[in-house]
């Protein structure tokens, strides 16, 4: 898209107006085709004006997590980040449900005292255990980032360390091992930096014999394929020493690569699966 300079000039212009700028250009008359947008100056730490001159919006200094009630803006409670992470809660500006219950966990806004914190960490436990798979998904969301430590601007406070435990607790409550979600909660721990626990997990699980792979021998012209064995032995297999052992391959102790592909049929996850 070829942009006209006569166009780029009467756009500039329009912005040093609106920002208050008292130099005095020459004017140019701007093409048909230019159609410029509404032009907004941002005033740092107080408002945001729009260039016809009514009246500024008052902006909060910190805005990430906080609550917008109505009226002013609130710190998030253990209620109201709660709410917030059940509800379509409405809010003015670009918000996502999970931001209040990361702001109250890293405590990025004030301190709360540790029993608060594991109580609230205790009722995403819920939501993780519970059928609503978008609150699942969002809880699982708060506690990765809530025990994220890489510094980053946009994610501040106090990384929380007890993430890991809510999600060792949440795989320990499947009697079924093998369930999607119970790989999912073992795959957040490993994430969270629980590999001790995934070693655990690996060492009492008992190895299964190799998978069936189809594609794996080659039957000669003439000969008769042999009868395969049942569809759940076939590859991969999702035993529990495959999807612990998945998370291992890379880490002192894990199994074997060549022996975990013969034995499991080389299973992957997707991370959107975790």
């Amino acid at each position: 898209m070829r942009i006209h300079r006569r166009c780029v000039a009467f756009l500039l212009l329009l912005s040093a107006a609106a920002c208050g700028k008292t130099a005095s250009p020459r004017i140019l008359p701007a093409p048909p085709v230019c159609n410029p947008p509404e032009v907004f100056c941002f005033q740092p730490h107080a408002s945001v004006r729009h260039i016809y001159g009514t009246e500024p919006i008052p902006l909060p200094p910190v805005r990430w997590g906080m609550i917008w009630d109505g009226a002013e803006w609130q710190a998030p409670t253990p209620e109201t980040a709660l709410l917030a992470l059940t509800t379509r809660y409405h809010h003015p500006f670009e918000y996502n449900p999970e931001d209040a219950a990361y702001a109250l966990l890293r405590q990025a806004i004030e301190p709360r005292p540790a029993e608060e914190l594991d109580a609230f960490a205790d009722q995403l436990l819920q939501l993780l255990r519970g059928d609503n798979e978008e609150y699942r998904h969002r809880a699982s969301l708060v506690l990765s980032v809530a025990a994220d430590t890489t510094p980053e601007p946009g994610n501040p406070g106090i990384p929380y360390t007890r993430a890991v435990d809510i999600f060792i607790r949440w795989h320990e409550s499947f009697e079924d091992r093998t369930d999607p979600l119970a790989v999912r909660a073992l795959t957040h721990v490993a994430w969270e930096g629980g590999m001790d626990y995934v070693r655990t997990v690996f060492e009492a699980s008992e190895q299964p014999p190799p998978c069936y792979d189809p594609h794996r021998g080659r039957v000669r012209p003439g000969e008769t394929p042999p009868e395969p064995p049942p569809r759940e032995e076939w590859c991969p297999n999702v035993g529990v020493w495959c999807t612990a052992g998945f998370l291992l391959l890379e880490e002192d102790g894990g199994p074997d690569p060549d022996l975990y592909g013969l034995i499991c049929g080389g299973i992957r996850f997707d991370e959107d699966d975790a």
